[in-house]
């Protein structure tokens, strides 16, 4: 499964997901954006997902660290 985010969604808190297993779903990029136009940072056991280059807050991952998140990105 893949959760779709782009610049735009949710601009002051960004969408929060809880992914059923986050070893095997993917978070669809779309809007150009690749993982590594992306910053991850642990905050309070939740991944923020935000846009390197304005932190622009894409997402919330609940309850994942973002090491577990590496790799899990996919364009759509």
């Amino acid at each position: 499964m893949a959760i779709p985010i782009a610049p735009g969604f949710f601009p002051q808190t960004g969408d929060r997901t809880h992914p059923r297993d986050p070893d095997f779903d993917f978070i669809g990029l779309a809007g150009g954006l690749t993982a590594d136009d992306l910053n991850l940072e642990l905050d309070n056991g939740n991944t923020i997902i935000s846009i390197e280059s304005d932190d622009g807050i894409l997402g919330v991952v609940a309850g994942v660290a973002p090491a577990r998140l590496m790799g899990r990105f996919v364009p759509v």
